[in-house]
Formats: structure tokens, C-alpha cells, sequence
């Protein structure tokens, strides 16, 4: 099962690595938790992956998603919680 997965995520990393994509949101992935992200995407992404859901002693993917987005772009996490207790203590005119 795992020489499947190995196919599918190199037929991936190729396809990717041939497109010129700025973003790539992906929902729904059902990775093996062995799956780094860097067998998935090159080193001119930067990705963010959360991981939920399924788990059993004989199989161990799980659902979620993943977010790649290229480097130059300067991506990061925002804390949104944080951001609208900030904004709530602007008051509008």
C-alpha cells in the first residue's frame, strides 16, 4: 500500500514541480502521517498542513488540508483571534 502511496506522491511532487502556481490549496488530502511536505512540494514553497480526523492501528492516514504558497510571496500565520480583538478596540467615526 505504501509503494502506491510513494507513486501517487512522486507523480504529485512532478506535477507541481512543473506548474508554475502561486497557490495551491489542497482539501480532503488523506496523507500518510510519514508524508513530509517535502516530498510533496519544492523548497520555493512554504506550506502549511493541518493534519485531523482518522487514525487505526492498521492504517494511519488522516484527512485535512494543506496551503503551499510560494516563498516569494511572503506568507505567514496570522493569529485571528488576536487580529479582531485588536481591530474590536478601534472605534469607528
Amino acid at each position: 500500500m505504501y509503494v502506491v502511496s510513494a507513486l501517487k506522491t512522486a507523480d504529485f511532487f512532478s506535477f507541481v514541480a512543473s506548474d508554475d502556481q502561486d497557490v495551491i490549496s489542497i482539501t480532503e488530502i488523506w496523507l500518510f502521517e510519514e508524508i513530509d511536505f517535502l516530498e510533496l512540494f519544492d523548497d520555493r514553497n512554504l506550506v502549511f498542513r493541518s493534519d485531523y480526523g482518522f487514525s487505526t492501528n492498521s492504517c494511519r492516514r488522516r484527512s485535512g488540508f494543506l496551503i503551499a504558497i510560494k516563498k516569494y510571496l511572503s506568507p505567514c500565520i496570522l493569529d485571528l483571534l488576536e487580529c479582531i480583538s485588536r481591530l474590536s478596540g478601534f472605534q469607528s467615526n
